[in-house]
Parts: C-alpha cells; sequence; structure tokens
C-alpha cells in the first residue's frame, strides 16, 4: 500500500483543488513516511487534525490544530472575500477594512532623547465583518498577505493564524486554524491582581457607593489633567449608540525587538491585538475601543528598567502622569512589554479607573487609568488576546472570577475555570454585569446619540455647555463669551491648544448626519482668531463616504486680531451624501492664547434655482423680475479688476438671467433700492463669461440704499445680454429690473462705443463671409456691409 501513497495523496489534493481554489489542507511530508490516516487527519477540520502529527509542528498550548492554505489577496484590499475551513464546512469570510484609530491617531516614537518624535502612521490593516453563511462576527488583519482572525462562530470561537509565527520556513498561504478550546493553559501564566495590593482609586475611598453599583463618579484626571480630555471618540462599529472608549499604548523596548525592531510591526501586532478585543467588548458589553496613541520605545534607554510586574506598572503609570505623556488624550493607557515577567504574572491592572480616575499609589497620587501586558508571552492569538481584555477588564472593575460559575475572560488563570469547555471567548454575565454598571456610571465613553438628520444647526447659545447631542467628540473645546462681535451673540465655541506639542491642539467633531441621496447640501459656519500669530490655522474637515477626513477648508491667520466674524459657506460634493458624515474643526496652534472661535454651524440641504449657473440663465425682457440668491452658489469665474470698487472681485451667491432688449439703444439693469442686502451686477454680451465680453459692472450704486445696483451699457436689439446678480458677501431676495431706450439707428456702431471706427472695420474684416458683422441683414458680411460702415464712419448719432 506505500508503493501507491503518492497517488492516493495526488487524488486527494485534486479534491481538495476541485472543491475550492481557495483552500487546501495539510502538510504532507515525503510518502514513504506518511500513513493514510496522518493524509486524511490533515484533510480535516482542526478538532480532528492531531498536532502530534509529522506533518504538523507540535505548538506549545494548542491541543489539536489544522493547517489550511488560504488564498490571501496582497497589499489591503478596503474589502474581500476569503475561504476558510470550519468544523468541516468550507465558509465564506466576508471582511471590510475598519480602523480602530481616531480621527487623529498618532505613532510616537522614543529614540532616548527625552522627546516623542512624531512619525506617520503605517496604513491601517484591520478588517471586520461575518462569516456569510450564518453571519457569525469576523475580526481580522491582512498583513502581508498573511491572515489573522478571530471568527465568533455560534457553536465557538475560532482563530486563524500564519504558521509563520509558530515554525519557521513555513509559505506564506499557510495558516493554522484552531478552536479555543483547543488552547489550553500552560505554565501557571496568570494576572497578578491577587499578588499585589494596588491600591483603589479615589472615588473608592472617598464615595459611601460604589459607582458601578449607582453612586457617581469623582472627575478623572488626577493631578493637572493628567490623561487628556473627557471626549468620546469617532468608533461604534457594534451595538446601538454604543460606548466609546479611547485608548493609548506603549511599547517597551524589548516588545519592539520582538517585532523585528520596526514600528510599523509594532503597531500591526497591537491592532491586531485590540482589534480582536473590541469585537468581544462590543459583541458583550456594548463598549467600541479608538486607539489614540500609540508610543513606540526604540531604544533601550527607554524608561522601564524592571522584571517585576507591580514596578513595571508604577513605572509605566508615573511615566505617563508626567509630561509629554500626560497629554496624550485618552481614557485609559496599556503598556505592551516584551520582557521576560518575574513569576509567570503576565498581566496587571488596577481595578474601577476607566477615565482616568485619580488615586495615589506608586508614592504618588494621579491618574490609576494604566494596565499592563506581557502579551508575547505567547504567539497564540486566543491567550493574547484573552489577556488585553482581562487587564482592561479590571480598568473597567470587573474582578476575578474564579469562585462563580461561569467564569471566562475574567479568570485570573488565562483560558481556565470555564474558558476552556467549550463555551466562545467571552465575558459571562457577572463580568458582563460588573463592566456595564461601570461603564454606565462614568462620563468619558460617550454613549453615541442617533444621527442627525438635517437641518443641523448651532450657535452655542442655548447653554454654556457644549450640545452633546450636536458634538461626540470635543478635546479642549469650551463654549465662551470671549469672542467679539458673534453673529448670533452671545456665545461662540474656542478652540487653542494646550502646549506646543504637536498632540496639544485642541478640537471638537460632530455626531453623525444622515445626507445619503440628499440633493444639494450646504455647510456654513463663521469664525474669529485673536491671538493667532501669523500662518497659524483653523482646519475644518468632513469624513467621507470612505471614511476619511477630507480637507474642507484651512483658515491661516494673519497675526492681526479680528474685531468681526468671517463667513463660511461650502457646497458639499458627491463623497459627503453618505449617513455617517460628520464635520472636525482643529486648530493648529501653540498656545493656550492662540484663540479660534467658531459660531453659527450649520448644514441644510437646499434646492439650488435653476439659473444658478450662467448654462441655465433665465430667458428675460423688459420688466421687473423678483429673486432670491440666498441658496445660490458662487460661479467660478471672479470680476476684472476694473470692477472692483473696494470689496474684491468676488461675486457670491450669484444668479443668472439672459436679457434680450426690445431696442437698441441704453439697456438700464437695476436692484437700487430694491434688495435688503449689498448687491452686485455684471453683464456680458453675447456669451457666458468668460468668453462674453463684459460691458457693465456695479457693486454699490451712490444714492441707493444696502449696497444695491445700477448699470446701464449701450445694447442691440435681439443681441443676448447675460445678466449676473448676486451679493458682494452673501445672498437674499430682491427684485431685478430691466429697462431699455431707444437711441437713432447706428447700425455699423457694432461694438456699440457710439462711433464707427476702426475697431467695427476689424469686426467687419474679421467676421467676412459670415454673419457676425451683417450690417445690412442680407445675411452675409461682404462689401455691402462694408460700405454701409465707411459711409456712417464718425460719432453715431444721439
Amino acid at each position: 500500500m506505500t508503493r501507491h501513497l503518492p497517488l492516493v495523496v495526488c487524488a486527494l489534493f485534486a479534491i481538495a483543488s476541485m472543491a475550492s481554489s481557495t483552500f487546501a489542507v495539510g502538510e504532507v511530508a515525503p510518502a514513504e513516511s506518511v500513513h493514510k490516516s496522518d493524509v486524511r487527519a490533515a484533510m480535516t477540520s482542526p478538532a480532528t487534525s492531531p498536532a502530534t502529527s509529522p506533518m504538523l509542528p507540535r505548538i506549545q498550548a494548542l491541543r489539536t490544530y489544522g493547517v489550511q492554505r488560504l488564498d490571501i489577496p496582497a497589499g489591503i484590499p478596503e474589502q474581500v472575500e476569503i475561504k476558510v475551513n470550519i468544523d468541516g464546512k468550507l465558509e465564506t469570510l466576508r471582511l471590510f477594512r475598519t480602523s480602530l484609530r481616531s480621527a487623529t491617531s498618532k505613532l510616537l516614537l522614543d529614540r532616548g532623547e527625552g522627546k516623542l518624535e512624531s512619525s506617520p502612521l503605517p496604513p491601517h490593516r484591520t478588517y471586520r465583518g461575518t462569516v456569510a453563511s450564518n453571519g457569525a462576527l469576523v475580526a481580522a488583519s491582512i498583513i502581508d498577505g498573511r491572515l489573522s482572525a478571530l471568527i465568533d462562530m455560534p457553536s465557538e470561537t475560532f482563530f486563524v493564524q500564519p504558521m509563520s509565527e509558530f515554525a519557521t520556513g513555513r509559505g506564506a498561504n499557510e495558516h493554522a486554524v484552531y478552536r479555543h478550546s483547543d488552547a489550553l493553559p500552560f505554565g501557571d501564566h496568570h494576572c497578578g491582581n491577587d499578588d499585589v495590593k494596588l491600591a483603589p482609586p479615589d472615588w473608592m475611598l472617598d464615595l459611601p457607593t460604589d459607582p458601578a453599583q449607582g453612586g457617581s463618579v469623582a472627575p478623572g484626571g488626577g493631578d493637572g489633567g493628567d490623561g487628556g480630555g473627557d471626549g468620546g471618540g469617532d468608533g461604534g462599529i457594534a451595538g446601538t449608540s454604543p460606548f466609546i472608549s479611547d485608548i493609548a499604548c506603549d511599547a517597551d523596548f524589548e516588545f519592539f525587538q520582538l517585532n523585528g525592531s520596526n514600528a510599523t510591526n509594532v503597531v500591526n501586532d497591537i491592532e491586531n491585538v485590540l482589534n480582536n478585543v473590541s469585537l468581544l467588548y462590543d459583541r458583550d458589553v456594548n463598549i467600541s475601543y479608538e486607539v489614540t496613541t500609540i508610543v513606540v520605545r526604540t531604544t533601550a534607554a527607554d524608561p522601564y528598567t524592571t522584571t517585576v510586574m507591580n514596578d513595571l506598572l508604577c513605572e509605566f503609570r508615573n511615566k505617563w502622569n508626567t509630561s509629554p505623556e500626560n497629554e496624550i488624550q485618552r481614557d485609559e493607557a496599556q503598556l505592551f512589554t516584551g520582557k521576560q515577567i518575574t513569576g509567570n504574572v503576565i498581566g496587571l491592572a488596577w481595578l474601577g479607573v476607566v477615565c482616568n480616575q485619580a488615586g495615589t499609589d506608586c508614592a504618588a497620587a494621579g491618574n490609576l487609568a494604566y494596565s499592563c501586558v506581557e502579551s508575547r508571552f505567547t504567539s497564540i492569538a486566543d491567550f493574547r488576546t484573552s489577556l488585553s481584555a482581562h487587564e482592561l477588564g479590571h480598568n473597567w472593575q470587573a474582578g476575578h472570577c474564579d469562585a462563580v460559575n461561569p467564569c471566562n475572560v475574567m479568570c485570573s488563570i488565562i483560558n481556565s475555570c470555564q474558558g476552556t469547555s467549550g463555551a466562545n471567548l467571552k465575558f459571562s454575565p457577572t463580568e458582563q454585569a460588573q463592566i456595564t454598571a461601570y461603564r454606565n456610571a462614568v462620563s468619558c465613553d460617550v454613549a453615541l446619540p442617533p444621527a442627525i438628520a438635517l437641518p443641523f444647526s448651532d450657535s452655542f447659545d442655548a447653554s454654556a455647555a457644549i450640545n452633546s447631542n450636536n458634538w461626540i467628540y470635543s478635546k479642549g473645546a469650551v463654549v465662551t463669551t470671549s469672542a467679539i462681535g458673534e453673529p448670533s451673540p452671545t456665545r461662540s465655541i474656542n478652540l487653542d491648544a494646550i502646549s506646543a506639542l504637536e498632540y496639544g491642539d485642541d478640537e471638537i467633531r460632530t455626531n453623525y448626519m444622515l445626507l445619503a441621496g440628499l440633493p444639494t447640501v450646504i455647510v456654513r459656519y463663521s469664525t474669529q482668531h485673536i491671538g493667532v500669530e501669523i500662518g497659524k490655522q483653523l482646519i475644518v474637515e468632513y469624513l467621507s463616504s470612505t471614511l476619511r477626513w477630507v480637507l474642507l477648508n484651512t483658515i491661516n491667520s494673519d497675526g492681526v486680531n479680528q474685531t468681526t466674524f468671517s463667513n463660511w459657506l461650502h457646497t458639499m460634493p458627491a463623497n459627503a451624501k453618505h449617513n455617517k458624515f460628520r464635520l472636525r474643526f482643529r486648530a493648529a496652534v501653540d498656545a493656550q492664547d492662540d484663540d479660534w472661535f467658531i459660531d453659527d454651524v450649520s448644514v441644510v440641504t437646499v434646492i439650488i434655482p435653476d439659473n444658478d449657473e450662467c448654462v441655465n440663465a433665465t430667458a428675460i425682457g423688459e420688466g421687473a423680475f423678483a429673486f432670491n440668491s440666498a441658496n445660490a452658489t458662487d460661479s467660478a469665474t471672479t470680476l476684472p479688476a476694473s470692477c472692483d470698487e473696494g470689496a474684491g472681485t468676488l461675486m457670491k451667491n450669484d444668479l443668472w438671467y439672459l436679457y434680450t432688449p426690445s431696442c437698441t439703444g441704453t439697456a438700464t439693469v437695476t436692484t437700487c433700492n430694491g434688495a435688503a442686502f449689498d448687491t452686485r451686477l455684471a453683464a456680458y454680451r453675447s456669451a457666458c463669461a468668460p468668453a462674453g465680453t463684459l460691458v457693465a459692472c456695479d457693486d454699490a450704486t451712490a444714492g441707493c440704499a444696502n449696497g444695491t445696483s445700477r448699470i446701464s451699457f449701450t445694447a442691440l436689439a435681439g443681441t443676448g445680454y447675460y445678466l449676473r446678480v448676486g451679493g458682494a458677501t452673501g445672498g437674499g431676495t430682491g427684485t431685478l429690473t430691466t429697462s431699455c431706450v431707444a437711441t437713432q439707428p447706428c447700425d455699423a456702431d457694432l461694438n456699440l462705443d457710439g462711433l464707427v471706427d476702426a475697431s467695427d472695420l476689424a469686426e467687419v474684416l474679421n467676421g467676412w463671409g459670415t454673419t457676425i458683422a451683417d450690417i445690412n441683414g442680407d445675411g452675409t458680411t461682404d462689401g455691402a456691409d462694408l460700405a454701409v460702415l465707411l459711409n456712417a464712419w464718425g460719432d453715431c448719432p444721439v
């Protein structure tokens, strides 16, 4: 039988290939050393593929696993389908690229020079999705053609990891697949919270009731604002109105080394773990994590020196409670250490401290919202996910549950208690109750209000506090009365900076808005700067349909304090019209006295007038015509410098009319005393601007109220004149009146300047053989027209 085994192997691989070109299983050894039973085992589900098989290397802590060759796309596709054999059935994972990062997420490198150096974040490689057949949740990463995934099947949680994480020389397409229940505890690796008496936060000492039982919670931040901010983040993938928690991470030098001494690898590794963790929290306790900052220590001279876990946690806490780390936006922070910690302790965390709760420990008062994990004590993704989720669970005030049945993630020994009894990787009911009670008692983990249907409007005058339904993220923004001449007195929003560091700037972001399917969306706001140095900026962005922040406006300070507000209007492009639209305002300044003020923010859907652009000009003759240009947009063409009467060459909210005079003579177009806003007028002959010849323009006519306007020009009966009606600063309602007073015919005055001269002769010669300069009306420009012109040479009759 052994002689024919190659044929059996080939046949089996042929069957597998026919079943799916994207799926093959099993590491097959040379034919002479393989039993048929081993081949069959390798072709089955992970639970029946013995890890002790000669085809599969032994992986510490995995009772059994299978190897599958998966078809993983190169690069970082926005969405992808990947086939994986799960429990004997070929399943399709439908994955969508999803970022855990906050809108201002940063990578900061510590090179041992006493400062944190900002470095561009690599593209995020995290995904969320579902199993096509049953909707089971999936968290995944695709890195260099390799898949890491947590698959939350109804029966049990499965994990997929690249085989290269367990053995050298493995192909990029080779992946280990195993059940949660096949990951067995080893080496007494445990959380140190039962070994070390960590101090409780102040709220536990000062208040008679535990906040997780309904009591209030003392404000976090400790001494001098340790741990930035009180705002929620951007996320919120699972659940209804999920709570958002901002997390910052630190990677020590040893963790950096374990990731190939490469900061990109560190970011990918941490985000892969936290993506799994966030799925658990999303699913079980309706909390979504956002990563605000990852600090990577790239030198042995980092601030972390000990291998004793409680001392290391203190070093981490004391470092992050001082500048510059104490300015990093977060609700909690976790240290990923690559050190081999003494005594099999792999994690430690303070209890009940999310939202930067203060207390006295490590010989100092201040923020206690910290945890520490020896994440790389193993390569098993199940354990690494459980460890980070466990220590963060302590921060959410979940204790060890070893004496309770069931006890899952919060078991003191990783994956022990009921963690391996077939249950999915999860928080048990007791653990969920502890976390959600604390979650509901604190204020920094924002529960997102429903998305807003237009119109959206905020003048900041209803209250001295920021409207949390309109603005779901605020870092340093405050409602103030310090601006000058607010458009809607007496309040506006103030943004500045806590320091000159890159992550010290204030910002504020709106709630989501429902813009899908709307025809035209207009964003308006007003700004003012006081004390802002020249060149410093206020940046305005919107969240596009690809969920990326796109620049909308950069407002530069000229260094001169403003005493009035500048008004801004934007017509939003197609990629803004989706149901997760948001606005973001952020300062780019250096100090607390660099003040930007924002007022009257609105997002509205409007019906643009039909004659908003010249190509759709409304045809008119003489008469009076009511107009409303409030919702008109600005045409691209500016006025020439000759039209600048002191207000520049812009025309705002302009409408277009095609006026055909009934006479040859003097045409008058006016809004004089006929509008309640500062109007501007312009007229172009024969074609839209800029191709048409400008024949008249006016801003504010003497004797006309409100800066209204009047223009007159020599008109030729039957010739089209494009009239442009707009404003100096905006639009409004009014009446446009046209009239024409005939003069004696002067047909040869082709350019209507009151003279028959060389200019008219040039038009005849240039139009020869066409109808352009047909003076006598016989259908062509020829010698007869030249004769008429020469006979009329000189001034036109009055």
